[in-house]
């Protein structure tokens, strides 16, 4: 009885340790630094105009009082958009959205996710809170611009799965574009738990677990295609790279097909993850374009 009780205990140990490295990797992914996400995005050529726009910068304070970063890109008229980055990635890697917006009249909002960027050292909840966050952001601006105004979203990757998370706890937004996000972070982080380290998928479960005992929230039940079993009537149009290896292109078809009447999906061919506006700039432009067009 001695060993048997001595080996689940360290049975024990093990898989609340392995929870832990397995929820670490995932809440806590590399900061990159705003001056390697500005050479990254010139090297792209993806910077543009960006030192001409009017720019404003802003800080403002999240529900739990966490202080995000970010900037005000400011044009004349109504309309706004709340551009959300990715995972591991900083505002400036919304830039290459926020030209077409712009060039279209938009005020447009790029900012760092918490735990990105300019922000301070915290966890990443993968939509969790970042949810809240735009929904905060959103806030912001109708308080500060007017109820009226025009306030679309546009999200890649983990700030398209929080995006529209978003549309489920806020009713004042008038399109989102959602651009390689997951619909079910359960499913994803299977997926990924077998193919990126070769592991048994349902071995990734144990993250949550751990999450839900360090931060009282599971991974798994992060599900942004839920949001569609509401009467979410948002306009939506789902973007994906058909060779996205990250987040599969299912998951935007799964979206797709959940939600309501007002919906487009755009597979963009060859494109990997986050890829797509740059394996055809003028297709993507021109797809957003004919999008707000058609809905705004």
């Amino acid at each position: 009885m001695k060993y048997l009780r001595t080996g689940l205990l360290a049975a024990a140990g093990l898989t609340a340790a392995f929870s832990g490295v397995l929820m670490h990797i995932v809440t806590k992914p590399r900061r990159m630094s705003m001056e390697q996400s500005l050479a990254r995005e010139k090297e792209r050529d993806c910077y543009g105009d960006y030192d001409d726009y009017d720019r404003e910068p802003l800080e403002i304070v999240m529900e739990d009082g966490y202080l995000v970063h970010g900037v005000l890109l400011k044009r004349p008229g109504n309309k706004y958009v709340i551009i959300t980055h990715g995972y591991t990635d900083t505002r400036l890697g919304s830039l290459k959205y926020a030209h077409i917006y712009y060039r279209k009249g938009y005020n447009v909002c790029i900012y760092d996710l918490r735990h990105h960027g300019e922000n301070a050292d915290a966890f990443c909840s993968m939509g969790n809170r970042e949810s809240r966050d735009i929904v905060t952001i959103a806030k912001y601006f109708k308080d500060r611009f007017g109820a009226d105004i025009v306030l679309g979203l546009h999200g890649e990757s983990l700030g398209a799965a929080s995006s529209i998370l978003a549309l489920g706890q806020y009713s004042g937004f008038d399109f989102c574009v959602s651009d390689c996000g997951f619909a079910d972070l359960g499913k994803l982080l299977e997926y990924l738990c077998a193919v990126r380290i070769h592991l048994p998928g349902k071995l990734s479960h144990l993250a949550s677990l751990a999450s839900h005992v360090r931060y009282r929230y599971r991974l798994d039940k992060i599900r942004p295609v839920d949001v569609f079993s509401g009467e979410i009537r948002t306009p939506v149009l789902f973007l994906h790279g058909e060779a996205d290896v990250f987040i599969p292109p299912e998951h935007g078809r799964m979206m797709y097909a959940a939600a309501g009447e007002k919906k487009e999906l755009v597979l963009f061919a060859g494109a990997g993850h986050a890829q797509s506006y740059l394996s055809d700039r003028e297709r993507y432009e021109r797809v957003v374009g004919e999008f707000l067009e058609k809905y705004v």
